[in-house]
């Protein structure tokens, strides 16, 4: 098969202060063994270090600059509006690949046309522990979702690719054909929960979402935002809120809405103050109050295309979290 068949792949990733963690990644995508890819970085704003510098170590990548942070979506959206592969891979910048991570994806893809996203199998880089193997439905009570284990070894009981409820943002494999009939990553979310949305759209229009166990990342975690970070706390519930809002309809909607208010809540208060950790109880509420004053959530942004050939994102959103 000369490179001409084998489809381009749009290797996506963002850069936010954080150049030598993007160099480690683009540093490991040069030992790939898929030939044909272009590899995009989107610089999102950044306030520290020279995105620059990334191209004068990787000549080879296309860097593009956001005049200020869109989030995680915004980020991820303005790579794809400048990426011509047929496929398009979003990966974290503190992600590391295998050598030959792209060729069951594109597989997937190529044999099945119900695919409308896949990750692969996500392991911790320290560790070598399972991050991810699919995870299971969010549920419509607690809007909360479980891993389908918790951190195990890897063996050879999770190499076997199958469907899955939701995707991993960490690494995710779309069709650049299904972007553009469905929508983009919904950027009113900025942080956190995107990727589920995106999903449950997918799904709506009859797309499946695949765990694909031949193909293997290493995952480095939470490099840009902290594990213990307020800015998380509060992405984290203003995210879980918004997609109740977004996905969760009739009666469980309510029910979800009244388990928050009269559990989530509550606990989590008690939570903050036993552990005197004032700034995430501030966070938290601040997280839950966003949504007192913010009521045009379903609007989506879209890929279009303008007269000329030219692309152009629509009804996107814009943050000043």
């Amino acid at each position: 098969m000369s490179q001409k068949t084998i489809p381009l792949v749009s290797i996506i990733t963002i850069n936010f202060n954080n150049t030598e963690i993007t160099c480690d990644l683009l540093a490991s995508l040069r030992n790939i063994s898929y030939p044909n890819t272009e590899i995009i970085v989107v610089d999102n704003g950044s306030t520290r270090g020279k995105a620059s510098d990334i191209k004068k170590q990787f000549p080879e990548i296309r860097l593009i600059y956001n005049p200020k942070n869109l989030g995680f979506a915004g980020g991820n959206n303005t790579g794809t509006l400048f990426a011509k592969g047929k496929y398009l891979i979003y990966l974290n910048n503190d992600i590391a690949v295998s050598p030959d991570f792209l060729e069951p994806l594109v597989d997937l893809f190529e044999n099945n046309p119900n695919a409308g996203m896949c990750s692969p199998k996500i392991l911790f880089h320290r560790t070598k522990k399972v991050e991810y193997e699919g995870k299971t439905y969010i549920n419509s009570l607690t809007t909360r979702n479980g891993k389908v284990k918790k951190y195990f070894e890897d063996n050879s009981g999770h190499n076997k690719p199958k469907e899955t409820p939701l995707p991993h943002g960490a690494a995710l494999m779309v069709s650049a054909k299904l972007v553009r009939e469905i929508n983009l990553m919904p950027d009113i979310y900025f942080l956190y929960y995107e990727e589920y949305d995106w999903a449950e759209t997918f799904k709506r229009r009859g797309y499946k979402v695949y765990y694909v166990s031949r193909s293997t990342v290493y995952h480095k975690a939470s490099y840009t935002v902290g594990h213990q970070s307020v800015l998380k706390t509060y992405f984290l519930t203003r995210g879980r809120v918004l997609y109740l809002r977004r996905n969760i309809k009739g009666g469980n909607r309510l029910i979800s809405l009244l388990f928050i208010t009269f559990v989530t809540l509550p606990i989590h208060v008690l939570l903050y103050l036993f552990r005197f950790q004032f700034n995430h109880l501030w966070a938290f509420l601040k997280g839950i109050a966003w949504h007192l004053g913010n009521f045009d959530i379903y609007k989506n942004p879209r890929l279009i295309v303008e007269e000329g050939g030219n692309l152009k994102i629509t009804n996107s959103y814009y943050h000043n979290d």
